[in-house]
């Protein structure tokens, strides 16, 4: 294995639940039901919004995510393009549910689904590839066709664009990375195709 310095699973800081507005925690604890008792930030990804495990008074355990729209705009926006993405999948796509979303008072929140999970070792073991990979073939599977509601990028469009431009800059024929991008042009078809997949977001 090669050694590595990468801190996996704390390479984010982010807001914990005492650092949200108290009308917001309100919100929150409405939408779970009962009043949280403790808050297990995610350290994992690479912004800053908050995203904790939420357990309640009652036992339940509750996602959630939230980011200001004041002071966090770009992280507020990912997350309402999540919940749109997420309210758009297949129910037969193995993914969280999103439960609800709260995109008022200058802060977008998403309360999802809670999995029972771990990380996977490092290095990686045999059986955790293996349950990864085939989660990805079942994801695969259920958003092949992508579905129209999800209104994706033109993922296609851009890879044209970036043909042309390589083509432009005079780099054609045998370019071995311009064939790539040619061959991925090929096979894009409808695919939903995620281009962050990593033991983050796993």
């Amino acid at each position: 294995m090669i050694p590595t310095t990468i801190p996996h699973g704390r390479t984010a800081r982010r807001l914990e639940w005492a650092h949200l507005p108290p009308h917001i925690r309100t919100v929150i604890e409405r939408r779970t039901g009962s009043p949280v008792t403790t808050a297990e930030s995610q350290t994992s990804g690479f912004t800053p919004g908050f995203a904790s495990v939420l357990t309640c008074r009652d036992g339940s355990r509750h996602f959630v995510k939230a980011a200001s729209l004041k002071a966090q705009r770009p992280f507020a926006e990912s997350y309402r393009e999540e919940a749109r993405k997420l309210a758009g999948l297949p129910a037969t796509t193995p993914a969280p549910r999103l439960l609800w979303k709260h995109d008022s008072d200058d802060w977008v929140v998403l309360g999802l689904e809670y999995v029972e999970a771990r990380r996977p070792h490092r290095p990686w073991r045999p059986a955790d590839l293996e349950a990864a990979l085939g989660l990805v073939t079942d994801v695969a599977e259920a958003l092949t066709p992508a579905p129209d509601r999800l209104a994706l990028d033109d993922f296609e469009h851009h890879l044209r664009q970036i043909v042309r431009s390589r083509e432009a800059a005079g780099m054609r024929g045998e370019d071995p990375v311009g064939a790539e991008v040619h061959v991925v042009l090929l096979s894009v078809g409808r695919v939903a195709m995620n281009v962050a997949l990593a033991s983050a977001s796993a």
